[in-house]
């Protein structure tokens, strides 16, 4: 949880501050401090500027797309689209920001990628994978082997319901990243008493706007 929730923050703090979007969410970009406890820093939105708007997908790096952001319907298991960019829109938004988050955090849990999801169909997504795994598995067998022994089920329960929440396929029913870190913070906040001796610490995060040390640049 202390990944996911970093990570929000630092995107978020990139939406909300900086008025940035990332447009290149994958787990590659996420990197782990070994000094900070496992915090996670959000890497390389700098590549971004780079590019001249507006930003073709055949001219940037990508990450984990929204189905909004892809130029043809063809479906690229080497990357996490959101659905709207089947529409050939080809403008990264705050809202495929949100959907690359939610992809994120679905690998985080479950241990899945796109390149292990069965995307043979037209207009299949990542998004059908998560549908799928919550739907389809007995929920306990929906998450990382690792992750089953070292964190309860009510809290990868409620951190994949968030992650559904990112991944829908309209992008105006996504949540705000602001609104991820607070979803997120409050199950940070209420920890059960064995929580201590799995490392939680019950301490109230710092606020969106004071969290730069979370964002790692590249400069132009």
């Amino acid at each position: 949880m202390r990944i996911a929730l970093s990570a929000a923050k630092g995107l978020a703090y990139l939406h909300i501050t900086e008025k940035v979007v990332h447009g290149n969410i994958k787990s590659s970009n996420i990197l782990l401090g070994q000094e900070t406890n496992n915090e996670a820093s959000v890497s390389d939105y700098g590549l971004n500027k780079l590019f001249d708007e507006p930003k073709s997908l055949n001219h940037r790096v990508t990450g984990y797309e929204a189905p909004e952001l892809l130029i043809t319907q063809k479906i690229s298991l080497e990357s996490h689209q959101a659905p709207e960019v089947f529409l050939n829109t080809h403008k990264v938004t705050f809202e495929s920001d949100v959907y690359s988050f939610g992809v994120l955090l679905v690998e985080l849990l479950t241990g899945k990628n796109p390149k292990q999801a069965s995307l043979s169909t037209e207009g299949s997504h990542f998004s059908k994978l998560v549908e799928s795994v919550v739907s389809e598995e007995p929920e306990a067998e929906i998450f990382d082997v690792g992750l089953r022994k070292e964190h309860k089920m009510e809290e990868m329960s409620q951190l994949l319901r968030i992650a559904k929440k990112c991944v829908s396929t309209e992008p105006d029913q996504r949540p705000k990243m602001d609104d991820v870190v607070n979803m997120i913070d409050n199950m940070w906040l209420r920890p059960s008493s064995d929580d201590h001796s799995r490392g939680y610490d019950d301490t109230p995060s710092t606020d969106i706007q004071d969290t730069p040390s979370t964002i790692t640049t590249i400069t132009p």
